[in-house]
């Protein structure tokens, strides 16, 4: 896809506008990619959601991580992500694994 400088620069400036701050800094929340999200759906710009929470994560890896004081918090975390009726089983273990490897 080819977007001209002039688009991308109003894609960034409204974003801007619509974030609380009025600004945005690397590493960028969820929240934040949430609103930028709306907006390119708004101008119907296709972007594949795993371009953006890709970014999230190489952006900014620890903060995640660092929300996760003990399993409860894991599932509270993950909770934000689980659409309603989902059943999600074995999150303490799953917590136990990746607190393994970090």
């Amino acid at each position: 896809m080819n977007i001209d400088k002039r688009k991308v620069d109003d894609i960034i400036s409204e974003w801007f506008l619509r974030l609380p701050n009025g600004y945005a800094n690397v590493p960028y929340t969820i929240e934040e990619y949430k609103v930028l999200q709306t907006i390119l759906a708004e101008k119907d710009i296709k972007v594949d959601t795993s371009v953006l929470l890709e970014a999230k994560v190489k952006a900014n890896p620890g903060p995640i991580v660092s929300e996760w004081k003990d399993a409860a918090s894991f599932e509270k975390f993950l909770r934000r992500y689980i659409i309603g009726g989902q059943e999600v089983k074995g999150l303490p273990g799953l917590y136990t694994n990746l607190s393994i490897l970090t």
